[in-house]
C-alpha cells in the first residue's frame, strides 16, 4: 500500500492510498465523483485521465496480511 500524488492539469492535487498507479488513478477519480456529485461513466473516467498531469508515489509499505483478521 503506497501515497500516491496525482496532479491534474488543473492544478488541483488528490492523495490517496492505493497499491499501484491504477488503483490510484481509480481511487483519485473516485474521490472526484463524491465530491463532485456526477455521475460515474466509462466515458466520464475515460476523459478525467486525460487531465491527469503526473502521478507520484510518496511511500509504500508492504503489508503483512497474516497479521489482520479478515472475515
Amino acid at each position: 500500500m503506497g501515497l500516491w500524488e496525482v496532479d491534474l492539469k488543473t492544478g488541483a492535487t488528490i492523495y490517496v492510498l492505493a497499491v499501484n498507479q491504477n488503483d490510484a488513478i481509480y481511487k483519485a477519480y473516485k474521490k472526484v465523483i463524491e465530491k463532485t456529485k456526477v455521475i460515474p461513466s466509462n466515458e466520464g473516467f475515460e476523459k478525467w485521465k486525460k487531465k491527469i498531469e503526473s502521478i507520484k508515489m510518496h511511500y509504500f509499505r508492504e503489508l503483512d496480511e497474516s497479521r489482520f483478521n479478515l472475515h
